[in-house]
């Protein structure tokens, strides 16, 4: 159990977009936030929304606006479990804007998107629950070019 994944050397210049997957994780709290951050140290300027949708169908929506990171997925009310995560990262090596979005689905489902107002840029990103910690699951980066 770990409480911020980061994984280093994800992303180069020769790609323009990149999606990440993570499959048969679980964070150990529920009702928490996955989040994404390109590093730990940009502690400003992600922006966006998530909506969350429970097993009985009831959605949240949740924002961002100038915080340390972006949410991309939530467990569940009745279990602490998250089994897929998909997040689409368009040019984090460019000097533009950032774009995230995707989705994720075990027991619940969340759409998410926005952006990271930088034009730095990265080559690793992290990944952590807003509380508690992260155990197991395999991720993933594909790099696709435009």
């Amino acid at each position: 159990a770990v409480s911020s994944v980061t994984v280093t050397g994800a992303f180069s210049a020769d790609y323009d977009n990149y999606l990440i997957t993570v499959t048969g994780g679980t964070f150990t709290t529920t009702l928490v936030w996955g989040v994404f951050q390109f590093s730990s140290a940009h502690t400003t300027g992600y922006y966006g929304a998530a909506q969350f949708i429970d097993t009985a169908g009831t959605a949240t929506a949740q924002g961002t606006s100038n915080l340390g990171r972006l949410l991309v997925t939530r467990s569940s009310t009745t279990t602490a479990g998250v089994s897929s995560w998909s997040i689409n990262v368009a040019n984090p090596t460019s000097a533009v804007r950032k774009s995230i979005w995707g989705q994720c689905s075990g027991g619940n489902m969340v759409t998410h998107g926005g952006y990271y107002d930088s034009t730095s840029s990265f080559t690793q990103f992290v990944l952590s629950p807003s509380a508690g910690t992260l155990t197991g699951g395999t991720i993933r980066v594909y790099g696709y070019r435009n």
